[in-house]
């Protein structure tokens, strides 16, 4: 099992979602193990008054991790793809992540490459879970599947 400080560099990398409509999904680059730890699920902490009343709180990164609210929309970070090139995907089309040439394998900023972690669309069964801060797998991920 592994812990908190242990970050898993290279265990999920970023490409166009499989979710109809929607943009970059977070992917296992390895084999993942149920109840195995994957990452953090960080960014800027928000009260729960702001998440109520603030419109851009609805886009999706913002999660209930535990007790308080975690924003991950990191608006300055950059997704590192695997050539070493960053890209700025926060104005991304799908078209722009289908014509993405390699994987996104490092997000540097405040958030981490969990923040592209999607919901599960309807009959899909979700394979990771935020306990707290921690995304945790609830079956077993082999490489190259999405995590929802």
């Amino acid at each position: 099992m592994w812990g908190w400080r242990d970050q898993r560099h290279g265990s999920v990398f970023v490409a166009q979602s499989t979710v109809p409509y929607s943009g970059g999904g977070a992917f296992a680059a390895v084999a993942i193990c149920n109840g195995e730890w994957i990452c953090r699920y960080t960014g800027r902490p928000v009260p729960a008054s702001v998440v109520r009343s603030d419109p851009a709180c609805q886009a999706g990164y913002v999660k209930r991790v535990g007790g308080p609210y975690i924003d991950a929309r990191d608006p300055h970070g950059r997704l590192r793809l695997a050539d070493g090139r960053l890209v700025d995907t926060h104005a991304f089309t799908h078209a722009d992540w289908e014509a993405l040439p390699m994987r996104g394998v490092v997000w540097e900023g405040a958030a981490e490459l969990s923040r592209f972690i999607q919901q599960a669309p309807l009959g899909v069964r979700a394979n990771v879970v935020l306990r707290g801060s921690d995304v945790v797998a609830t079956a077993d991920v082999p490489p190259g599947a999405e995590l929802f």
